[in-house]
């Protein structure tokens, strides 16, 4: 018959040997933790730079627009650049948007721009660590405070990191078909007159283009607003009374040429 009273020894050397061991596991995992936390909130932080750096680049996008794939957001549209941050997506005060059926180019508000970014009460834009992003007015670029929530230090995010351009200069060459069988031949302010359009916080504008200095042309004018902009072109002199010839031309960066016919009657 087994002794009952070293049953009841074991049966506590058992339990007491698997409660160190418990205790050890305790030990290990929390040391783990201990050393995994550091890794852990550098993760959670590059998240979070990640995601400011793609709500700045929404937001700049918003309102600069991305040339590259032909659109130019608040600024093409409106003609300058919100004075504050909130305007992109807020309609008040300006005109609606509707497309000129002479320039076949869209004027006025056509927001919300931003629609795609998450946005804090008071239709505030901020970053991952819920803070409004800094924005100057007139300047197409952000800042955000960054993971230490102190503005001006040496981990502040700054998107783009030069501000991005926002006007362009355009060059129309217009050619003239003389009604002789001649070649065409470029014309110069004798000839013709040229207008171009553009957006004046939402209402189209037409400027006339000053006319070139000796020969035939081109016309220029610098600084438009980046976007689509009419181009118009009547005839004066020997082509007075030609159709007058439209297009369209896109301002980006730098200058952009468009070439006009004028048919002489």
């Amino acid at each position: 018959m087994a002794d009952p009273v070293g049953r009841v020894l074991e049966v506590r050397r058992r339990a007491a040997f698997s409660l160190i061991e418990v205790i050890v596991v305790i030990a290990i995992m929390s040391l783990m933790v201990g050393a995994m936390a550091p890794f852990t909130m550098q993760q959670v932080t590059r998240n979070r730079i990640n995601s400011t750096r793609a709500q700045m680049k929404k937001i700049v996008t918003a309102f600069s627009g991305d040339p590259e794939a032909g659109y130019f957001g608040y600024v093409g549209d409106i003609g300058v650049l919100p004075v504050n941050l909130e305007d992109i997506n807020n309609a008040a005060g300006r005109p609606g948007y509707s497309i000129d059926p002479g320039d076949r180019v869209g004027y006025g508000y056509n927001g919300p721009y931003a629609h795609d970014v998450l946005l804090a009460p008071g239709n505030q834009f901020v970053d991952a660590w819920n803070d409004p992003f800094r924005y100057v007015s007139g300047t197409a670029q952000l800042t955000s405070d960054g993971p230490d929530r102190v503005f001006g230090s040496a981990d502040d995010l700054v998107y783009p990191a030069n501000p991005v351009p926002i006007s362009g200069n355009v060059i129309v060459r217009v050619i003239g078909l003389p009604n002789s069988g001649n070649p065409a031949a470029p014309l110069g302010a004798a000839d013709a007159d040229v207008w171009v359009s553009w957006s004046d916080g939402g209402v189209r504008r037409e400027t006339l283009m000053a006319d070139p200095v000796g020969g035939p042309g081109p016309w220029s004018l610098n600084n438009l607003h980046a976007g689509y902009h009419g181009v118009r072109v009547q005839g004066t002199g020997a082509y007075l009374g030609a159709a007058t010839a439209r297009d369209v031309v896109r301002v980006v960066r730098g200058s952009t040429t468009v070439t006009v016919m004028l048919v002489q009657p």
